[in-house]
C-alpha cells in the first residue's frame, strides 16, 4: 500500500510521522507515535518498544483523528 501524499494549503507534503494519543484529556493518557524510516517502513514507537507498524495502522489512526476534528 503505497503512503498518500498530505495536501494542505495547497502544497503537497510526504508524511514521515504520526503522533497519537489515547486518552479522555491532553494531561491524561497515553502517548505514542509512528515514524517512517527511509526504507519506507513505518515503525511503532511506544515507550521502550519499537517494532514494525504496517501503513494501514498509521492510515486508520489519521483518518480516526481526521474525522474526530470534523465534528
Amino acid at each position: 500500500m503505497e503512503w498518500p501524499k498530505v495536501i494542505c494549503c495547497l502544497q503537497v507534503y510526504d508524511l514521515y510521522g504520526v503522533l497519537v494519543h489515547q486518552g479522555h484529556s491532553m494531561h491524561s493518557g497515553h502517548y505514542y507515535c509512528f515514524v517512517k524510516a527511509p526504507n519506507g517502513v513505518w515503525n511503532k514507537m511506544d515507550d521502550s518498544t519499537v517494532g514494525q507498524a504496517r501503513t494501514r495502522s498509521v492510515c486508520i489512526r489519521i483518518a480516526a483523528a481526521t474525522a474526530s476534528r470534523t465534528h
